[in-house]
């Protein structure tokens, strides 16, 4: 029953994990979707934000500018206004002048002091420098002074005093400087003096830096922003740093950024905004021309200060977010508990009832959504469940004979295995026999077979060898038949040198030439016999008779020889051994003739040796023709051998197989039987696990 439990946890885990996944779904689609719409909210809002902070800094700059502007052109007009005045007077009235000049510093809290400058005798003759001034004392008290009015400082070489008089404007501003009678830092509006179309001086009012840049440093720019001027040669003026004030030129900064702001403040002609890093942030900065003096309003907002509202917007949007996203989920939540995790849940206790076995139980249906269609499948599922419990039981009782009938025939197959290999087992022993005979054969044939190559080989040799006897013999009879002619040549010799010996006496005149002779025979002779002794010894133990013959005829001829040399000595003699000679003479015919039937005997047996050296030979041709015979059917029988020998090895290996497989069924009939009785066993405990199900 332990089986039937796992559908149950695996439909619990899949009732979680769709609940689970159902409501990451619905909240993450939910959530992506308000998430891209405060995205977008933000993103527009943001550029709302930034194109609204860029308006107001430059409606800002513009208010800032046209205020100073305004100002400005003020302290410009007095400048312009006592031009006209001094142009418009016939007679200079230096006092009504200075009154006017107080006056319009007294109005102005920005302007700190005023005059007016004549060129050289243009106010009166032999007066070179006349130039009154009055400026703000300590506690405002209005000076006059007239140390402008000497060549020690000499207004003429002065910038202030050098545009007013070829300016083409009304006014004219200076750049920022510090005043060498006064110790005032200070800015100087200048208007020329005209008198019959030429500029006969200049008028002058000045503003105080000191007083303009605390009024540049209470400009406010936002909460953290700031604002100062950057002259016409780019000097920073009103800095909330002091030290940089007229004493550094933002085109000649360290930092690459600000040296290139400063380059575009500088030679901007309109109001431009800017974003820049240059000042340490990330910055709007808006840069406006003041009317024409040349200076620059420059307006810093830190972007920070800028986006804080925008990063307020956000985090409230983000509250609310967060705040409907958890609305929503609740809201889903309840309703998927409603409509589907509960009737999930009864769903999956009612499946746990029939995974446990309880067939019987059927579902309640209580809605028409797949819910309700589910455990319609459900009462199905369960229905043909009990038709397939019940077909189950009745295949258990027909599995459980079966495996018995099963059993009884296993073990009667495995008996009768059991005793083919057995037999196979025999069979396999006897084949193994017969391999090992049938090997042992085949060495015997072979070395027989080798034996009969060697006879061969031995028989082919022979018949070699009998031929070059029959060679021989047949050259050492042409030799004998030489030797014949020659002894008989020896003995007609013989008998003449008898017949000699007895004309000895009576030719005594002619004995030298008969020596000759008898010397030229005798090494003939010599010669002859010689052959006729090698020729003997060539015909073997048949010719040693006729080569004793032939070493006495030899040395016969060699005493004839030297009995020849002698004759001369002895021919005196002659008459006395005459008779001893012939009888010599006939003695030696008697051995020639002896020796010529010896060398005849001799070549009749050189016939008969060669005869039977050709019948010799032939029969070792023959010989040698039935041992080739032989071999090569030697060779079909070791190759038949060989054969029987791998044929019986196969067969020694297939009843070995044979054995194995016969003993590998047997085996497996005994598993069989093994397994039907354990089928047996299995579907008893299959009607004993039917059983539990209640129907």
């Amino acid at each position: 029953m332990r089986g039937l439990k796992i559908p149950r946890l695996q439909m619990k885990w899949l009732s979680q994990s769709i609940k689970t996944y159902v409501m990451i779904g619905l909240i993450g689609i939910i959530s992506l979707f308000m998430a891209v719409q405060v995205f977008y909210s933000i993103t527009q809002f943001k550029s709302s934000m930034e194109s609204k902070v860029q308006d107001n800094l430059k409606a800002q700059a513009g208010e800032i500018t046209n205020k100073l502007n305004i100002r400005f052109s003020e302290i410009g007009k007095h400048a312009e206004l006592l031009a006209y005045t001094i142009e418009a007077m016939p007679r200079y009235d230096s006092e009504l002048l200075l009154n006017v000049i107080e006056k319009y510093i007294t109005s102005d809290n920005l302007v700190v002091g005023g005059g007016f400058w004549f060129e050289p005798n243009a106010y009166q003759p032999n007066v070179k420098y006349y130039g009154p001034y009055k400026y703000k004392g300590d506690q405002g008290k209005i000076t006059l002074t007239w140390e402008y009015s000497n060549a020690d400082y000499d207004y003429f070489k002065y910038d202030w005093y050098k545009a007013g008089l070829v300016t083409k404007d009304k006014v004219v501003w200076s750049e920022p400087y510090e005043d060498a009678v006064t110790n005032v830092a200070m800015v100087t509006s200048t208007s020329p003096i005209r008198k019959n179309s030429s500029v006969i001086g200049v008028t002058t009012f000045d503003i105080g830096l000191k007083e303009f840049e605390e009024y540049i440093r209470a400009i406010k720019v936002g909460n953290s922003g700031y604002a100062f001027i950057i002259t016409q040669e780019g000097r920073y003026l009103g800095h909330r740093n002091a030290d940089k004030n007229l004493k550094i030129k933002i085109t000649e900064e360290q930092d690459d950024k600000l040296r290139q702001l400063g380059n575009q403040i500088i030679h901007s002609t309109t109001m431009n905004l800017i974003e820049t890093k240059g000042f340490g942030s990330d910055d709007f900065v808006v840069s406006a021309p003041i009317g024409d003096t040349g200076m620059k309003l420059v307006l810093v907002y830190p972007m920070q200060e800028a986006y804080q509202e925008v990063r307020h917007v956000l985090a409230m949007n983000i509250g609310i977010f967060l705040a409907l996203v958890i609305l929503l989920s609740f809201i889903i939540i309840k309703g998927f508990n409603t409509r589907i995790g509960r009737p999930l849940d009864q769903l999956v206790q009612d499946a746990d009832q029939i995974a446990r076995g309880n067939l019987s139980l059927k579902v309640k249906v209580t809605a028409n959504d797949e819910i309700g269609r589910l455990a319609n499948s459900f009462n199905g599922m369960a229905e043909h469940l009990r038709n397939v419990i019940e077909q189950v039981l009745q295949l258990a009782e027909y599995v459980a004979a079966s495996a018995q009938q099963l059993t009884a025939n296993a073990e009667q197959s495995a008996h009768a295995t059991h005793e083919v290999a057995q037999a196979i087992n025999a069979v396999s022993g006897g084949t193994q026999q017969q391999v090992s005979q049938i090997a042992d054969t085949t060495a015997r044939v072979e070395q027989v077979a080798e034996g009969v190559q060697q006879v061969a080989l031995n028989a082919d040799s022979a018949a070699l060898t009998s031929g070059r006897a029959a060679n021989t013999a047949q050259t050492g009879q042409k030799s004998v038949e030489e030797a014949i002619k020659q002894m008989l040549t020896l003995e007609a010799t013989i008998a003449n040198s008898a017949q000699v010996v007895a004309m000895l006496g009576e030719r005594s005149n002619e004995i030298g030439q008969i020596v000759d002779t008898i010397s030229g025979i005798a090494g003939q002779t010599n010669l002859l016999a010689l052959n006729a002794a090698i020729e003997a010894a060539r015909a073997g133990e048949q010719g040693r008779g006729f080569a004793v013959v032939a070493e006495e005829v030899r040395k016969l001829a060699e005493q004839s020889q030297t009995a020849a040399k002698q004759i001369a000595l002895l021919i005196q003699e002659i008459q006395s051994e005459t008779n001893r000679a012939v009888q010599a003479m006939e003695a030696g015919t008697s051995e020639v003739k002896l020796g010529a039937k010896v060398v005849n005997h001799a070549g009749e047996a050189f016939s008969e040796i060669v005869q039977l050296i050709d019948q010799v030979a032939e029969q070792v041709k023959d010989i040698f023709n039935a041992s080739q015979q032989m071999a090569g059917k030697s060779k079909q029988v070791v190759n038949l051998v060989g054969s029987i020998d791998e044929i019986s090895k196969a067969n020694s290996s297939q009843a070995q197989n044979v054995s194995a497989a016969t003993e590998e069924q047997a085996a497996s009939m005994i598993e069989i039987a093994q397994s039907s009785e354990d089928l047996a066993q299995r579907a008893q405990e299959l009607r004993n696990l039917v059983g539990k199900f209640k129907i």
